[in-house]
């Protein structure tokens, strides 16, 4: 998960978190099935404390999901 800068038309932007597979599992049709599926339900869910889904998309890297980017720790950090 990265944080990525969504742009659209006259100069909106906006940072989100960029969601991809591991490369070596993107080309797995079992793995990609279980992507797209963790992108519908999570389309669905509203709740305070979930990440709203805001786009999946697809490009020459393979599927991403946009996330609802929530500024904080990392887990890391927090485990620590």
């Amino acid at each position: 998960v990265w944080a990525a800068e969504q742009r659209g038309p006259r100069g909106f932007a906006r940072l989100v978190a960029l969601k991809r597979m591991h490369p070596a599992l993107a080309q797995q049709e079992r793995f990609e099935r279980l992507f797209l599926n963790e992108a519908r339900i999570a389309a669905q869910i509203r709740h305070p404390h979930v990440c709203q889904v805001i786009e999946l998309g697809e490009d020459e890297a393979g599927l991403f999901l946009a996330l609802e980017l929530v500024a904080g720790e990392a887990l890391s950090t927090l485990l620590r």
